[in-house]
């Protein structure tokens, strides 16, 4: 008996934590609306990239934080 109780509460847990996630992930999604953008770059199009091998470097605020302009050649499978 208790451990048909058990898998019941389990189930109800999960179903619990599941809805949690859906909530939280919609709200985030509302909180950064006007910081999520969609970019259509494609080629030719000029962009500035960041440098991100100064990262750990000791005199980072001395070195450029972007490189560019550069000019985009094709957009990788699955990039944003």
């Amino acid at each position: 008996m208790a451990l048909a109780k058990h898998v019941a509460y389990v189930e109800e847990i999960g179903e619990k934590v599941t809805k949690e996630k859906i909530r939280r992930t919609l709200q985030l999604e509302r909180d950064l609306q006007h910081k999520i953008e969609e970019f259509n770059l494609g080629p030719g199009s000029l962009v500035l990239v960041k440098n991100s091998a100064i990262k750990m470097s000791a005199d980072r605020k001395m070195k450029p934080r972007y490189l560019g302009p550069m000019v985009v050649v094709r957009k990788s499978q699955g990039s944003t």
